[in-house]
């Protein structure tokens, strides 16, 4: 008999940890949408806005081809919500290769308005032809997010240079993002840096969902992420794949 009762509590357990995990999973998908499909909408808007400004025809042109390269990482975007949507349980995550290096030229281009906007440098040294099986939504979500983030909290008093390198120590591999940023004062702050709607520098443009969202999915494929912050220094995350 009590056997019997702990089997039914283990599967009632085991039960209430999958709803959880469901729950949790629509509510970072959620966020995907609102903060993701936000950034591509956004350039969107800021590319058309120059087309209507511009007398220029190669400038016209240039900017029609960034407004092509949006709009297609805005439809391949929409194409992975749509599969991760109609995800279950993280076992049923749609699983495949992702070239590393490819993913990150591809945020890169997405991103060039305001790469240019703050002349910043952008240093892939990831190898050209390394793959890893890993979600395809939530790469590109976690790759978009730690660049656009690097970007946005650059510093003013220098040219802003983010760094990705790949570190094969065994297995995981290490992802790491480096930038000479802003920082992150991470004695005052440490304790909720990934919290949800968490910002620190008063940047208007911040909204405390990026990095909430990247460590889940990071966690949600086995992974986890460490952070090293100086204030006016900069920051490297450790991604581990």
């Amino acid at each position: 008999m009590n056997a019997s009762n702990d089997s039914l509590e283990q599967k009632l357990t085991n039960s209430l940890k999958l709803i959880t995990e469901q729950n949790q999973r629509l509510v970072n998908f959620s966020y995907i949408v609102s903060h993701n499909l936000r950034s591509h909408t956004s350039n969107i808007k800021t590319i058309i806005g120059f087309l209507q400004e511009t007398t220029n025809e190669t400038e016209r042109l240039e900017l029609l081809t960034h407004l092509q390269t949006v709009s297609d990482s805005l439809d391949n975007t929409l194409h992975n919500l749509n599969e991760v949507v109609a995800i279950q349980t993280v076992k049923d995550l749609s699983i495949e290769p992702i070239n590393i290096y490819d993913c990150i030229e591809k945020s890169i281009g997405v991103l060039r308005e305001q790469i240019e906007l703050k002349k910043a440098s952008i240093i892939n040294k990831v190898p050209k032809y390394f793959s890893i099986n890993y979600n395809p939504a939530y790469f590109e979500s976690i790759i978009f997010n730690f660049i656009s983030n690097a970007i946005k909290y650059s510093s003013n008093e220098r040219q802003p240079i983010v760094i990705l390198e790949l570190e094969f120590i065994q297995n995981p591999y290490v992802l790491s993002i480096s930038d000479n940023g802003i920082g992150i004062d991470l004695e005052k702050n440490g304790n909720k840096l990934f919290g949800l709607y968490k910002t620190f520098h008063g940047n208007k443009d911040a909204r405390g969902i990026g990095l909430f969202i990247s460590k889940n999915q990071i966690e949600a494929m086995g992974g986890k992420i460490e952070v090293d912050s100086k204030l006016n220094i900069g920051t490297t995350f450790k991604i581990h794949l």
